[in-house]
């Protein structure tokens, strides 16, 4: 594999959460040959908060997108995640 290496190149990012949304992103950008990535984050789930509206909206999701919501995770289980959506949601009613 390392004789396939053409050149190297690194950005620096905020956070934890930037740097594996700019690693998703350039993994479907180049759908790398040897990557494992793309299957390392997909099974696990993440609480999404939307804050673009008046009302935010909180919800399960797999994926992580730039669209201006925040993201928290990933959990190591669907268990995690709806028990606290459940306690969150119950909390606000």
């Amino acid at each position: 594999m390392i004789r396939e290496v053409r050149k190297v190149e690194f950005e620096t990012t905020g956070s934890e959460l930037s740097a594996l949304i700019l690693e998703s992103r350039l993994i479907k950008k180049h759908k790398p040959k040897y990557n494992s990535a793309t299957k390392r984050y997909s099974r696990f789930p993440f609480i999404k908060i939307d804050l673009q509206n008046d009302y935010p909206k909180v919800e399960k999701t797999y994926e992580v997108k730039i669209d201006g919501a925040r993201y928290y995770g990933p959990f190591k289980s669907s268990f995690t995640v709806n028990s606290l959506l459940k306690g969150l949601t119950s909390h606000l009613r």
